[in-house]
């Protein structure tokens, strides 16, 4: 039976190191990405359920991740970012198409049903 696939992209190791083996441990088969542009080969090359996106990437804007994944894919974005204003995170990346936002700050309490 085959695992669904996950795309984690996010630059800092640290959270890498929380959510693949926190997310594999669900049983989901996680690959991970540290920049935009490896984000956006990795999901035309993989083919991932979804992807947990943070928004504060060193090549690129998560945002401009999101657009342009939403010109040939509609997999489902979850956000994740540290940025802190409220409008300047959830608004412009719901209307870049992402479905789901979630503060770096409630990360602990993360409900992998989201997922799902």
């Amino acid at each position: 039976m085959s695992r669904e696939r996950i795309l984690v992209v996010d630059d800092e190791p640290q959270i890498l190191r929380f959510l693949k083996p926190s997310l594999g441990a669900a049983g989901y088969d996680v690959i991970t990405a540290e920049t935009g542009n490896e984000a956006l080969k990795l999901a035309a090359v993989k083919s991932p359920a979804v992807i947990v996106l943070d928004l504060g990437l060193p090549d690129m804007d998560g945002k401009d991740v999101i657009r342009e994944l939403r010109t040939w894919s509609k997999t489902p974005i979850i956000v994740l970012s540290a940025r802190d204003r409220e409008v300047e995170k959830v608004e412009p990346s719901w209307h870049a198409g992402s479905v789901r936002f979630r503060s770096r700050a409630l990360e602990r309490t993360w409900k992998w049903h989201l997922v799902k």
